[in-house]
């Protein structure tokens, strides 16, 4: 319930009927045909026997009938559980849809049933009846408690008296409807009325229950009492099926589908006149509430979703998902015959089809919309050409969307007359509009070209998406043979028949999949023995379908002709390919924007020729392709944005992220690239990205400079993908980017790419050390101190870092200084935790004291003596628990973890959890942690610190990275490192210890950590007074503070 607190009396009174159901039905479990899936166990073997749940029902309905047919097919058992009681209330999911969608939906899917499993479905209004007739049988059988039975007949007795009342007035109603009507009514119908009235269900039910509490119902053991009772539930059940059949039959005569669905009588004159009254309040309350736009060219219905044209249409909706939205079409829709509709509950479609008078309200009803909105936006010159006395009405504000150069499409095909009659709407169009779209920049310069100072409005490109590429799939390992997949039309400008003569060519090496609207079309062409080559697959697939068949494909065809309608185009298919991690292949690169962003594919040429690139190539031209997604998507937004400030200029767009995007920025203020190797998961890339975000929020603008292409969690977090470059060791690019960026400043974290050179483009350079680089031997870190210590300014993350560094390179200790790391405070004070990480889901008792070592899985890292040290604790202390938390790292150092782990005596302590994003770490730390440990072999300032610091959580740390800052804290332990000279510590030490179960310290972390359980009431007070008065000095944009003082007392040009 939102915003509000749900009392605690009601989760009791919930839970003492539960229990009293439990009792008084205790094993009452009956064998069924089918049940519904609120709430449903499946077995392993069930799940292996029938598989899943039919996803062409999504979001749901008819899809547990399926099921159980399946099951009942498999010669699964089907079990109604009767003495579990199941709390379901309100309908949270599907009251999220509108009723007009929800039917609609309900009805494709039980169409779909019907026709998949050869059935004609029915319904079963009697099935609660037939609930009550299987808790009779089981109380007259013995079991159970007698006195709690009682009491839930009562209830029974008390909510079917209702239902059966509703039957029979709606009886009475309809026998003196059919009476005072003017059709003639068929006999068969009349006569089944009458022989249900005189049934008389109310009579037989009040017998029934006379019947069951005039007798103790466990003394009724006679057969004939039973056989009594059971006779009269079976004759309710089945009236109450008749007169559901008959109802259906009575509506249909009638046509009127609605009361079939419904239940509702026939309605009079008076009712008829009073829903016109109610359908007219309804459209005035829309009219007044109107605050969007309406849209010409088609709403984007479900079953239209396999339609490129209909997926933009799709995409350009979600711009306007706040507001009120009218779309106008004047076409057939199937299943709709009324010529208004509210799919969704801000959106109303009108459609100006159908009768005369249909078309009349409609096109009424439009205008009042128009009037109201004074905004139009049109899909394609196609949408138009109808209603083009609209764009010559000065005090609209006008949008037309071309989604390709129509003109030249219907020349394509010959149709020279059409080309011409849509060439002057598009003349007229791009003369009149106020804003003018277009899919690709191309199709910006080609329009400028050939319209030139004709063209009044402002241009915005926006590229079609119909996905976000965070939901894009990393190119997988493919087989030997590579598997070429086509999903799309037989359309002329598709060049089917090149694709043709190229499966010929090489289908004894490549696996192809074939998939089209009309299969049968496309067999026609190929060879018979292709047709029926395991090779090649040839059919048709959903689009949810086809997302599922690109993640198994290694290369797609595209072929289009080097003319203008696909010079200019954004096909949908390249998109998805990109997005799927397919390498195109292409007669012709010059599609869109796409090659000149850079996009990687393979000549026609080379397929035929049989010379597909190897594995590890296509691999990197499909990670290559992943950042002209990226530079796509950024331009997508960017056009969202401008159109919606261009629409609704007093409104503020509201955007996920935290802090607010800035796409168009002030060039006046200063830019700072952010370098690192790579931009994935870890510590170093928490911190970078911190740095991101709050130099952000202080004016900077920001990016992060990768210099390879292995990105992922926190380059999805970016909140603009053109805020990510890579440039793959490219030092031209490089240095391209910062002039085409200007650059004012350049921050490396464990990269000193260019360091030494950004200086002559007036770039002013700052390292940040992160870490000890203990793994370097004397010469590698002198090197390496050369290109450091050219920086303007070289800042170490913690004492400990700053110490080691210089003592290690001999660099003066005043060239260095220290600002002490931070962390996304915000992050830590949410509250959200997702269930998994509970202490309920991972198995933790309230009495347990766990403990949690938060790091990825490097040798470094030192997982394996926590092995050693938890074999210990536990003959100690066996409530103690212990969660690595950190994600494979180094796959060989973790499988060695592992294998130790899983011998161990302490294995059943030890808990693995990959990754928790930062969002929710705060309330995992708070929730289900007790003591945080970090007792690693080396570090130089850990995040993870600061977030146990800031959440008030007792700590155990080796003396290494931030602990020397914190070790004066109470509520932080401190042990000693697992060896003895830090400063003479080498890789190869690192080899030998990060093996070892029990290394010098061992036994130091088992006191430590028992000493804490201990006293650990003490220690969380100590903990929670420490988050207290250094929860400021852990917050990231302090730390960011600190740097931008740094940078102006260096540079005060820029200045802030």
């Amino acid at each position: 319930i939102e915003n509000e607190e749900i009392e605690s009396n009601i989760y009791r009174r919930i839970k003492e009927f539960t229990e009293k159901w439990h009792s008084a039905w205790h094993g009452n479990n009956v064998a069924v045909d089918h049940v519904t899936f609120f709430c449903v166990l499946l077995s392993r073997e069930a799940i292996r026997k029938v598989g899943l749940l039919d996803n062409y029902f999504f979001p749901g309905g008819y899809e547990d009938n399926d099921y159980c047919i399946r099951a009942r097919n498999e010669q699964c058992s089907i079990g109604l559980i009767r003495d579990v009681f199941i709390h379901h209330w309100g309908s949270a999911s599907f009251g999220q849809l509108s009723r007009n969608n929800f039917n609609e939906r309900a009805i494709a899917n039980r169409k779909y049933l019907e026709q998949k499993q050869g059935i004609v479905w029915k319904a079963h209004p009697e099935d609660v009846f037939v609930s009550l007739k299987y808790d009779v049988l089981y109380a007259l059988s013995g079991n159970g408690d007698p006195v709690l039975q009682k009491y839930f007949l009562r209830l029974y007795q008390n909510q079917l008296r209702q239902v059966v009342a509703h039957y029979e007035n709606d009886l009475n109603t309809l026998m003196v409807q059919i009476q005072k009507g003017d059709k003639e009514i068929p006999d068969s119908i009349i006569e089944s009325l009458q022989q249900l009235k005189k049934e008389n269900i109310a009579d037989y039910f009040s017998k029934l229950f006379n019947m069951i509490f005039d007798k103790s119902i466990r003394n009724s053991n006679t057969l004939e009492n039973q056989r009594k009772i059971l006779i009269d539930l079976d004759r309710i059940i089945e009236n109450i099926s008749r007169y559901t059949s008959l109802r259906v039959e009575i509506s249909e005569f009638f046509n009127t589908k609605e009361a079939a669905f419904s239940g509702a009588s026939i309605l009079s004159r008076k009712q008829k006149i009073s829903a016109i009254f109610l359908k007219f309040r309804k459209g005035m309350k829309f009219l007044q509430e109107l605050d969007g736009i309406v849209i010409f060219g088609g709403y984007p219905y479900e079953f239209r979703q396999n339609d490129g044209y209909f997926q933009r249409v799709k995409s350009i909706d979600s711009i306007f998902s706040e507001k009120k939205r009218v779309y106008i079409d004047h076409v057939y829709i199937p299943g709709k015959t009324f010529w208004f509709d509210r799919p969704e509950t801000d959106v109303l479609v009108i459609n100006i089809f159908g009768s005369k008078i249909q078309k009349i309200k409609a096109a009424f009803f439009s205008m009042m919309c128009i009037m109201r909105s004074r905004k139009i936006y049109f899909h394609s010159v196609l949408a138009l050409k109808r209603f083009i006395i609209l764009f010559k009405l000065p005090f609209l504000k006008k949008i037309i969307d071309l989604h390709g150069v129509v003109p030249e499409e219907f020349r394509y095909h010959g149709d020279f007359q059409n080309g011409d009659v849509y060439e002057k709407v598009e003349k007229l169009a791009v003369k009149k509009a106020d804003y003018i779209v277009t899919v690709t920049n191309a199709m910006h310069q080609y329009l400028i070209q050939k319209y030139g100072k004709l063209i009044k409005g402002e241009f915005i490109v926006l590229p079609i998406f119909s996905e976000e590429p965070e939901k894009a799939v990393i190119p997988h390992q493919g087989s030997i043979n590579s598997m070429i997949v086509y999903a799309g039309g037989l359309q002329k400008w598709q060049q089917v028949q090149k694709m043709v003569d190229a499966i010929i060519a090489t289908s004894d090496k490549y696996y192809y999949k074939f998939y089209c609207p009309n299969p049968d079309e496309f067999k026609k062409l190929l060879p018979s023995r292709l047709v029926s080559s395991k090779m090649i697959e040839i059919g048709s697939k959903t689009k949810s379908e086809l997302s599922e068949e690109y993640k198994s494909s290694d290369f797609g065809l595209i072929l289009r002709e080097d003319i203008v309608v696909n010079r200019v185009a954004c096909p949908t298919k390249l998109v998805e390919y990109l997005m799927m991690g397919i390498v195109p292949i292409m007669e012709s690169e010059k599609i869109g924007d796409f090659a000149s962003l850079g996009m990687k594919y393979v000549p026609l040429t080379q397929l035929i020729q049989k010379n597909l690139p190897d594995e590890d190539s296509r691999i990197e031209m499909a990670r290559s392709n992943y950042s002209v997604l990226l530079q796509l998507h950024q331009q997508f937004k960017v056009g969202k944005e401008e159109r919606y400030s261009h629409l609704f200029p007093t409104k503020t767009k509201k955007h996920n992220n935290k802090l607010p995007v800035k796409h168009n920025f002030d060039e006046e203020k200063p830019g700072i690239g952010l370098v690192v190797n790579s931009f994935d998961k870890g510590g170093l890339e928490q911190a970078v990205f911190n740095l991101y975000e709050g130099y952000r929020k202080f004016g900077f603008r920001s990016y992060v400079f990768s210099q390879t292409d292995n990105i992922g969690h926190f380059a999805k977090k970016l909140y603009s993908p053109q805020h990510l470059f890579v440039f793959n060791n490219d030092k031209e690019k490089f240095l391209s980017f910062c002039k085409e960026m200007k650059i004012n400043w350049l921050h490396y974290h464990y990269n000193t790419f260019q360091i030494d050179k950004v200086g002559d483009l007036g770039i002013k350079t700052i390292y940040s050390i992160q870490n000890i680089y203990s793994w370097l031997s004397d010469s590698e870190i002198q090197e390496r101190a050369k290109f450091i210590n050219k920086a303007d300014l070289i800042i170490a993350g913690s004492t400990f870092s700053k110490e080691y560094y210089c003592k290690r390179t001999g660099t003066p200790l005043s060239k260095v200084d220290v600002i002490p790391i931070g962390v996304n405070i915000e992050d830590l004070d949410n509250t959200f935790l997702n269930s998994k990480y509970s202490r309920k889901a991972l198995k933790l008792s309230d009495t347990d004291v766990v403990l949690c070592f938060v790091a990825s899985f490097h040798e470094v890292k030192h997982q394996m003596n926590m092995i050693g040290a938890m074999e210990k604790i536990i003959k100690v202390n066996p409530r103690v628990k212990l969660i690595f938390l950190g994600n494979i790292g180094h796959k060989a150092y973790y499988s060695a973890v592992k294998r130790s782990w899983k011998n161990s005596t302490a294995k059943n302590n030890i808990i693995h959890i990959p990754f928790i994003d930062h969002s929710q770490l705060g309330e995992f730390l708070r929730k289900t942690v007790d003591i945080f440990i970090l007792p690693t072999i080396q570090e130089g300032c850990s995040n993870a610190v600061i977030d146990a610091l800031y959440c008030g959580k007792p700590m155990l740390l080796t003396d290494v990275g931030n602990a020397s800052d914190l070790q004066h804290l109470d509520n932080v332990t401190v042990v000693p490192r697992p060896y003895k000279d830090l400063y003479t510590f080498r890789q190869k030490d690192i080899d030998t210890i990060c093996l070892e179960k029990e290394s010098i310290n061992n036994d130091a972390i088992v006191q430590g950590i028992l000493d804490i359980a201990n006293h650990l009431d003490e220690q969380i007070v100590a903990a929670k007074s420490a988050a207290e008065k250094y929860a400021e000095q852990c917050d990231k944009n302090k730390m960011v503070m600190k740097y931008i003082d740094s940078m102006n007392k260096k540079d005060p040009t820029n200045k802030m």
